[in-house]
C-alpha cells in the first residue's frame, strides 16, 4: 500500500462555481438594491437641476407679471389724470356758468 499523500489538485473551484448563488432564495433577496437609498441618491443628483429650472421659470413669470402690472399702472394713471382733468374743467365751467347767471 502506498501511504504517500495525494498531491493537491491543480485547480480548486470556488464556492460560487460549485453552488449557483441565484438558486439560493436568501442570496437573491440579499442582493436587491435599497430602493429608498437609490431614490435619495437620484434626488440629490437632480435637485440642483430642478432648482435651476424652477428659478428660471419663476424669474420669467415674475418679469411677465411686473411688465403687465407696470403697463396696467400706466394705463390707470393716465385714465385717472384724464378723469381728474375733465372733472376740474367741468367744475370750472360750472362755476363760471353759475357766476354769469348770478349777475
Amino acid at each position: 500500500m502506498n501511504d504517500l499523500p495525494k498531491p493537491p489538485p491543480r485547480f480548486v473551484p470556488t464556492l460560487t462555481e460549485v453552488v449557483d448563488p441565484s438558486g439560493l432564495p436568501h442570496f437573491a433577496v440579499q442582493n436587491l438594491p435599497d430602493v429608498q437609498a437609490l431614490v435619495r441618491q437620484v434626488q440629490q443628483h437632480i435637485q440642483p437641476l430642478i432648482e435651476q429650472k424652477l428659478n428660471a421659470e419663476l424669474e420669467g413669470l415674475v418679469h411677465a407679471v411686473h411688465v403687465t402690472l407696470s403697463q396696467r399702472w400706466d394705463e390707470l394713471n393716465s385714465q385717472l389724470q384724464t378723469d381728474i382733468n375733465a372733472s376740474i374743467q367741468q367744475a370750472v365751467a360750472d362755476v363760471l356758468k353759475l357766476g354769469k347767471t348770478q349777475k
